[in-house]
C-alpha cells in the first residue's frame, strides 16, 4: 500500500499507474490481474505482488528488487535480466518462466514451482536466502 500525502492508492488505481508509467514502486497490488502484461524494464521496488496473477507477462529486465511475490502466478513469464534481490517467491509459481541471467541474491524460494523454467544464469534456486 502506498501513501503519499495521506492517499492510499487502491489496487485499480496502482495496477493502472504500472500499466500507464511503468513504475509502481511500493504499490500494493495484491491479486492484481496482469496476465500478459507488457511490464519491460518496470520499476516494482517493493511492490506487494501477493497472489498476483503475472501469467505469460514480460518483465524483462524489471526491478522487482524486495518485491513480494509469494504466492504469485508467474507461470510462462519473461524476467529475464530482472532483478529480483530480496524479493520473497515463496509459494510462487515459475513453471515455464524465463528467468535468464536475472539477479538474485537474498531471494526466499521456499514453495516455489519452477519446473520446465529456464533459470540459466540466475542462481535461483540454490542463491536464495533461507526461508
Amino acid at each position: 500500500m502506498v501513501l503519499r500525502k495521506g492517499l492510499k492508492h487502491t489496487v485499480g488505481t496502482a495496477r493502472e499507474r504500472l500499466l500507464n508509467s511503468g513504475a509502481c514502486s511500493g504499490c500494493d497490488l495484491r491479486s492484481a490481474r496482469l496476465q500478459g502484461a507488457h511490464l519491460i524494464g518496470a520499476d516494482l521496488r517493493d511492490a506487494d505482488l501477493r497472489d498476483a496473477d503475472l501469467r505469460e507477462a514480460n518483465l524483462e529486465g524489471a526491478d522487482l528488487s524486495g518485491a513480494r511475490l509469494d504466492g504469485a502466478d508467474l507461470q510462462g513469464a519473461q524476467l529475464s535480466n530482472a532483478d529480483l534481490s530480496g524479493s520473497d517467491l515463496r509459494r510462487a509459481d515459475l513453471r515455464g518462466a524465463v528467468v535468464i541471467n536475472a539477479y538474485a541474491p537474498d531471494v526466499r524460494t521456499d514453495g516455489m514451482r519452477f519446473a520446465g523454467a529456464d533459470l540459466t544464469g540466475s542462481h535461483l534456486i540454490y542463491g536464495g536466502g533461507p526461508n
